[in-house]
């Protein structure tokens, strides 16, 4: 709900309060208490929040139109379990509940199946009410879409959920590496030393790959013997797809 419903609600229920006056006060201070919340985000609403304003949990942009250049765009509001304690918590703690809740929605705003979703540089963004909001109860978690472009994030074209769906993967969203040790994305429209170029699948049953293990099975696997992987939390839930890459000059 926006800020301007949340008054408009507000005012109705002054006036509500003052017809009946026996309601008047807990209507007043309901509508009061609700009004300070900052309004709940909705998906499908488009932000131009950069890398590094991303690296803070709460993110209270407005959102600008579709149309316009953007860089997030919300594609699950989730609510947060009674049972995690949303007013203190650690880094891992909230990681992996970002992972939990925004992962599997994840993969079906951008489609396309774990092959061809492990050539993209789409990845998410998490965020949450601020500290003072979660102590007035709000218990929501945003998760945005985003193209990662080495420590920046690129511009998202202008697409409807799920963004692979019927759509050709572009040098604007495909999955290039900016270094030689595998540990940054960019998309191949920039600069980078190697692009993804085709997977290849362990067996369902596989462990989570040690280093020797993923350098021997992309040694066996992949042309250009580069490979990347998908998260842990991922891998425990059904994806096996690793990503190969082929060296370039660009």
């Amino acid at each position: 709900m926006s800020r301007t419903r949340i008054l408009s609600a507000a005012a109705a229920v002054l006036t509500l309060a003052l017809t009946v006056v026996a309601l008047a006060a807990p209507s007043n201070a309901r509508a009061e208490y609700e009004s300070t919340l900052a309004p709940r985000p909705q998906v499908g609403q488009c932000r131009t929040t950069t890398f590094d304003q991303g690296g803070y949990f709460t993110d209270n942009r407005r959102p600008v139109r579709c149309s316009t250049l953007h860089r997030m765009r919300t594609f699950a509001v989730v609510d947060v379990p009674r049972s995690f304690n949303y007013l203190n918590w650690t880094s891992a703690q909230i990681v992996n509940l970002a992972m939990s809740l925004c992962s599997a929605k994840f993969e079906k705003a951008v489609g396309g199946g774990h092959a061809r979703r492990e050539q993209t540089a789409y990845t998410f963004f998490f965020f949450g009410p601020s500290y003072a909001d979660r102590q007035r109860g709000a218990r929501w978690m945003r998760c945005d879409l985003v193209l990662l472009a080495n420590s920046t994030l690129a511009a998202l074209p202008n697409l409807t959920f799920p963004v692979l769906e019927g759509r050709s993967i572009t040098e604007r969203n495909r999955r290039c590496l900016v270094n030689t040790n595998n540990d940054y994305w960019t998309i191949c429209s920039r600069q980078h030393v190697a692009r993804a170029n085709q997977i290849f699948r362990f067996p369902s049953t596989a462990t989570y790959p040690s280093p020797s293990v993923l350098k021997a099975a992309t040694d066996a696997r992949c042309p250009g013997k580069r490979s990347t992987r998908p998260s842990r939390y991922s891998w425990r839930h059904g994806n096996r797809v690793i990503t190969c890459y082929a060296v370039t000059t660009s």
